[in-house]
Protein backbone atom coordinates (compact mmCIF):
# COMPACT_ATOMS: atom_id res chain seq x y z
CA UNK A 1 0.00 0.00 0.00
CA UNK A 2 0.80 3.48 -0.69
CA UNK A 3 1.56 5.63 2.32
CA UNK A 4 0.39 9.00 3.11
CA UNK A 5 3.09 11.06 2.76
CA UNK A 6 4.55 8.56 -0.68
CA UNK A 7 0.89 10.32 -1.90
CA UNK A 8 1.67 13.94 -1.04
CA UNK A 9 5.49 13.36 -2.59
CA UNK A 10 3.60 12.24 -5.49
CA UNK A 11 1.08 15.26 -5.91
CA UNK A 12 4.00 17.86 -4.93
CA UNK A 13 5.69 15.55 -7.87
CA UNK A 14 2.47 16.33 -10.49
CA UNK A 15 2.54 20.39 -9.62
CA UNK A 16 5.67 20.57 -9.83
CA UNK A 17 5.69 18.77 -13.87
CA UNK A 18 2.19 20.88 -14.35
CA UNK A 19 3.77 24.06 -13.51
CA UNK A 20 6.97 23.21 -15.65
CA UNK A 21 4.54 22.42 -18.59
CA UNK A 22 3.15 25.38 -18.09
CA UNK A 23 6.36 27.74 -18.03
CA UNK A 24 7.66 25.95 -21.49
CA UNK A 25 4.66 25.76 -23.62
CA UNK A 26 2.88 29.35 -21.93
CA UNK A 27 5.41 31.34 -24.20
CA UNK A 28 5.12 29.51 -27.31
CA UNK A 29 1.01 29.72 -26.82
CA UNK A 30 1.38 33.45 -26.50
CA UNK A 31 3.68 33.56 -29.04
CA UNK A 32 0.88 32.01 -31.71
CA UNK A 33 -1.61 34.08 -30.15
CA UNK A 34 0.11 37.41 -30.49
CA UNK A 35 0.34 37.30 -33.97
CA UNK A 36 -2.19 37.21 -36.90
CA UNK A 37 -2.66 33.70 -38.43
CA UNK A 38 -2.83 32.76 -41.74
CA UNK A 39 -4.97 35.41 -43.90
CA UNK A 40 -5.90 36.26 -47.85
CA UNK A 41 -4.20 39.88 -49.07
CA UNK A 42 -6.81 41.49 -50.13
CA UNK A 43 -6.94 44.54 -53.42
CA UNK A 44 -8.27 48.45 -52.50
CA UNK A 45 -11.49 47.22 -53.81
CA UNK A 46 -11.64 43.87 -50.95
CA UNK A 47 -10.66 41.73 -53.64
CA UNK A 48 -8.54 38.24 -52.88
CA UNK A 49 -5.07 38.05 -53.59
CA UNK A 50 -3.99 34.85 -54.38
CA UNK A 51 -0.96 34.13 -56.14
CA UNK A 52 -0.78 30.44 -56.06
CA UNK A 53 -3.82 30.36 -58.79
CA UNK A 54 -3.07 33.92 -60.02
CA UNK A 55 -6.29 35.09 -59.13
CA UNK A 56 -5.50 39.48 -58.75
CA UNK A 57 -1.68 38.47 -58.53
CA UNK A 58 -0.36 41.20 -59.56
CA UNK A 59 -2.37 44.11 -57.64
CA UNK A 60 -1.17 45.70 -54.69
CA UNK A 61 -2.41 44.69 -51.22
CA UNK A 62 -4.69 46.90 -49.36
CA UNK A 63 -4.20 47.39 -45.97
CA UNK A 64 -7.31 49.25 -44.91
CA UNK A 65 -9.06 45.85 -47.04
CA UNK A 66 -6.66 43.19 -45.69
CA UNK A 67 -6.08 44.46 -41.84
CA UNK A 68 -9.07 45.86 -41.16
CA UNK A 69 -11.23 42.43 -41.56
CA UNK A 70 -10.01 41.62 -38.30
CA UNK A 71 -8.40 45.02 -36.98
CA UNK A 72 -10.36 48.21 -36.39
CA UNK A 73 -7.96 50.29 -39.24
CA UNK A 74 -10.10 53.17 -39.10
CA UNK A 75 -9.80 53.66 -35.31
CA UNK A 76 -6.33 52.84 -35.00
CA UNK A 77 -5.35 55.20 -38.42
CA UNK A 78 -6.79 58.18 -36.47
CA UNK A 79 -3.68 57.78 -33.88
CA UNK A 80 -0.94 60.71 -33.92
CA UNK A 81 1.56 59.04 -36.18
CA UNK A 82 -1.26 58.66 -38.70
CA UNK A 83 -2.94 62.40 -38.76
CA UNK A 84 -0.15 64.66 -38.03
CA UNK A 85 -3.06 66.79 -36.82
CA UNK A 86 -4.38 66.61 -40.94
CA UNK A 87 -8.09 65.84 -38.71
CA UNK A 88 -7.78 69.78 -37.87
CA UNK A 89 -6.00 71.26 -40.95
CA UNK A 90 -7.70 74.65 -41.85
CA UNK A 91 -7.25 77.63 -44.16
CA UNK A 92 -7.95 80.12 -41.22
CA UNK A 93 -6.81 78.24 -38.07
CA UNK A 94 -4.38 80.43 -37.61
CA UNK A 95 -6.38 83.97 -38.88
CA UNK A 96 -5.14 86.82 -36.83
CA UNK A 97 -2.00 85.71 -35.63
CA UNK A 98 1.36 86.42 -36.98
CA UNK A 99 1.72 82.89 -38.87
CA UNK A 100 -1.23 83.64 -40.93
CA UNK A 101 -0.27 80.90 -43.66
CA UNK A 102 -0.06 77.96 -40.90
CA UNK A 103 -3.00 75.47 -41.73
CA UNK A 104 -1.91 72.88 -38.64
CA UNK A 105 0.12 72.39 -35.75
CA UNK A 106 1.08 68.85 -36.60
CA UNK A 107 3.73 67.73 -39.25
CA UNK A 108 1.76 68.20 -41.99
CA UNK A 109 0.73 71.97 -42.69
CA UNK A 110 3.50 73.47 -40.80
CA UNK A 111 6.98 74.93 -42.52
CA UNK A 112 8.99 72.17 -43.65
CA UNK A 113 12.24 73.67 -42.33
CA UNK A 114 14.44 71.04 -44.62
CA UNK A 115 13.85 72.83 -47.93
CA UNK A 116 11.58 75.82 -46.58
CA UNK A 117 8.55 74.44 -48.60
CA UNK A 118 5.25 75.35 -47.34
CA UNK A 119 2.13 73.09 -47.83
CA UNK A 120 -0.80 75.39 -49.45
CA UNK A 121 -3.73 75.66 -48.15
CA UNK A 122 -6.70 74.09 -49.59
CA UNK A 123 -8.49 77.32 -51.65
CA UNK A 124 -6.71 79.44 -53.62
CA UNK A 125 -6.92 82.45 -56.41
CA UNK A 126 -3.42 82.94 -56.97
CA UNK A 127 -0.77 80.16 -58.63
CA UNK A 128 1.86 81.93 -56.57
CA UNK A 129 0.04 80.93 -53.37
CA UNK A 130 1.25 77.53 -53.78
CA UNK A 131 4.33 76.03 -53.17
CA UNK A 132 3.85 72.46 -51.89
CA UNK A 133 0.31 70.65 -52.82
CA UNK A 134 -0.60 67.64 -50.52
CA UNK A 135 0.21 65.51 -53.74
CA UNK A 136 3.67 67.44 -53.88
CA UNK A 137 3.99 66.91 -50.27
CA UNK A 138 3.89 63.17 -50.87
CA UNK A 139 5.54 63.16 -54.16
CA UNK A 140 8.56 65.44 -53.66
CA UNK A 141 12.17 63.10 -52.91
CA UNK A 142 15.31 64.50 -52.07
CA UNK A 143 18.00 63.52 -54.78
CA UNK A 144 20.07 60.53 -53.34
CA UNK A 145 23.56 60.51 -52.66
CA UNK A 146 26.26 58.05 -52.14
CA UNK A 147 23.62 55.01 -52.81
CA UNK A 148 21.71 56.27 -50.05
CA UNK A 149 17.97 57.65 -50.11
CA UNK A 150 16.94 60.67 -47.71
CA UNK A 151 13.36 60.30 -47.39
CA UNK A 152 11.05 62.99 -48.15
CA UNK A 153 8.53 64.34 -46.32
CA UNK A 154 6.18 61.16 -46.98
CA UNK A 155 9.21 58.20 -46.20
CA UNK A 156 8.02 58.70 -42.83
CA UNK A 157 4.81 59.19 -42.49
CA UNK A 158 3.04 55.71 -41.86
CA UNK A 159 0.37 56.12 -44.31
CA UNK A 160 -3.24 57.56 -43.84
CA UNK A 161 -4.31 60.93 -42.98
CA UNK A 162 -2.14 63.72 -45.37
CA UNK A 163 -1.16 60.76 -47.95
CA UNK A 164 -4.96 59.29 -47.88
CA UNK A 165 -7.70 61.88 -47.55
CA UNK A 166 -8.03 65.47 -48.59
CA UNK A 167 -9.05 68.59 -46.63
CA UNK A 168 -12.56 67.20 -47.18
CA UNK A 169 -12.03 64.20 -45.49
CA UNK A 170 -12.72 62.12 -49.19
CA UNK A 171 -9.82 59.93 -50.50
CA UNK A 172 -7.80 61.25 -53.35
CA UNK A 173 -7.62 58.54 -55.93
CA UNK A 174 -10.95 58.02 -55.84
CA UNK A 175 -12.57 61.66 -55.64
CA UNK A 176 -9.72 62.81 -58.68
CA UNK A 177 -11.08 59.66 -60.99
CA UNK A 178 -14.30 61.15 -60.68
CA UNK A 179 -13.31 64.55 -61.09
CA UNK A 180 -10.20 65.20 -63.48
CA UNK A 181 -10.79 68.39 -63.81
CA UNK A 182 -9.81 69.13 -60.39
CA UNK A 183 -6.17 68.53 -60.93
CA UNK A 184 -7.01 71.99 -63.80
CA UNK A 185 -8.15 73.99 -60.14
CA UNK A 186 -6.34 75.93 -58.32
CA UNK A 187 -7.11 73.21 -55.11
CA UNK A 188 -4.32 72.61 -52.76
CA UNK A 189 -4.95 69.10 -52.57
CA UNK A 190 -5.06 68.67 -56.07
CA UNK A 191 -3.45 71.11 -58.12
CA UNK A 192 -1.27 69.16 -61.11
CA UNK A 193 -1.85 65.89 -59.19
CA UNK A 194 -1.76 61.98 -59.90
CA UNK A 195 -3.67 60.70 -57.63
CA UNK A 196 -5.77 58.81 -59.60
CA UNK A 197 -2.83 57.30 -61.23
CA UNK A 198 -0.51 57.09 -57.99
CA UNK A 199 -3.49 55.85 -55.86
CA UNK A 200 -2.85 56.75 -51.94
CA UNK A 201 -0.72 55.72 -49.37
CA UNK A 202 -3.28 53.76 -46.93
CA UNK A 203 -1.99 53.44 -42.99
CA UNK A 204 1.04 51.22 -43.40
CA UNK A 205 0.75 48.24 -40.96
CA UNK A 206 3.95 46.40 -41.07
CA UNK A 207 5.85 50.01 -41.11
CA UNK A 208 5.94 49.10 -37.18
CA UNK A 209 4.57 44.97 -37.49
CA UNK A 210 7.08 43.85 -39.46
CA UNK A 211 10.79 43.33 -38.32
CA UNK A 212 12.22 43.67 -41.38
CA UNK A 213 10.80 46.92 -42.89
CA UNK A 214 12.85 48.09 -45.76
CA UNK A 215 12.51 52.01 -45.87
CA UNK A 216 15.00 52.58 -48.46
CA UNK A 217 12.28 50.37 -51.13
CA UNK A 218 9.38 52.87 -49.25
CA UNK A 219 11.24 55.62 -50.34
CA UNK A 220 12.44 54.61 -53.63
CA UNK A 221 8.57 53.63 -54.71
CA UNK A 222 7.48 56.80 -53.38
CA UNK A 223 9.65 58.59 -55.67
CA UNK A 224 8.53 56.62 -58.76
CA UNK A 225 5.10 58.00 -58.50
CA UNK A 226 3.85 54.80 -57.19
CA UNK A 227 2.26 55.48 -53.83
CA UNK A 228 0.14 52.30 -53.30
CA UNK A 229 2.70 50.23 -54.26
CA UNK A 230 5.42 51.12 -51.82
CA UNK A 231 3.79 49.13 -48.64
CA UNK A 232 4.50 45.90 -51.10
CA UNK A 233 7.90 46.71 -51.59
CA UNK A 234 9.02 47.77 -48.01
CA UNK A 235 7.57 44.86 -46.38
CA UNK A 236 9.44 42.72 -48.56
CA UNK A 237 6.60 40.60 -49.57
CA UNK A 238 7.16 41.14 -53.38
CA UNK A 239 8.77 42.91 -56.09
CA UNK A 240 7.15 46.11 -57.54
CA UNK A 241 7.95 46.18 -61.74
CA UNK A 242 6.79 49.44 -63.44
CA UNK A 243 6.62 53.80 -62.63
CA UNK A 244 3.81 55.39 -63.16
CA UNK A 245 6.09 58.28 -63.09
CA UNK A 246 6.96 56.76 -66.36
CA UNK A 247 3.48 56.56 -67.69
CA UNK A 248 3.42 52.98 -66.54
CA UNK A 249 0.83 50.75 -64.68
CA UNK A 250 2.96 49.10 -61.98
CA UNK A 251 2.55 45.14 -60.96
CA UNK A 252 3.28 43.26 -58.54
CA UNK A 253 5.20 39.90 -58.20
CA UNK A 254 4.47 38.29 -54.94
CA UNK A 255 6.76 36.25 -53.30
CA UNK A 256 5.30 32.89 -53.03
CA UNK A 257 7.30 31.48 -50.10
CA UNK A 258 5.47 33.52 -47.91
CA UNK A 259 2.08 32.37 -49.13
CA UNK A 260 0.32 28.67 -48.13
CA UNK A 261 -1.08 26.51 -50.93
CA UNK A 262 -4.93 27.84 -50.67
CA UNK A 263 -3.04 31.44 -51.37
CA UNK A 264 -3.15 32.55 -47.82
CA UNK A 265 -0.38 34.86 -46.26
CA UNK A 266 1.89 34.60 -43.12
CA UNK A 267 4.22 36.23 -42.35
CA UNK A 268 6.97 35.06 -40.05
CA UNK A 269 8.35 37.42 -38.59
CA UNK A 270 5.68 40.01 -37.96
CA UNK A 271 5.51 41.25 -34.48
CA UNK A 272 2.65 41.72 -32.04
CA UNK A 273 4.29 44.62 -29.79
CA UNK A 274 6.11 47.10 -32.21
CA UNK A 275 10.22 47.01 -31.60
CA UNK A 276 12.17 50.02 -30.91
CA UNK A 277 14.33 49.30 -33.79
CA UNK A 278 11.21 50.32 -36.16
CA UNK A 279 11.08 53.23 -34.04
CA UNK A 280 14.50 54.00 -35.53
CA UNK A 281 13.52 54.06 -38.93
CA UNK A 282 12.43 57.48 -38.29
CA UNK A 283 13.65 58.54 -35.02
Amino acid sequence: MTSISDKKSLRRTACLILMLGVLVFAPAASAVTDTCPPFYLRTDTGEIINPMTGENADQPFSTRQTCGACHDVDTISKGYHFMMDWDKASDTRYAGTDTPWLVSTGLTGNLITYGFFQLAKKHNTHLDQIDLSAFDFVARVPESKGGYQKPGCAGCHAGGGLLEFDRDGQRYDRRLAENPELADTLDGDYYQSRWDKTGVIEPDCFFCHGSRYHIQKRITQIKYLNFKWAGVAAAGIGQVHGRVRDGEVPEVVYNKRLFNEDGTFYLPDMVFRPEAKNCLICH
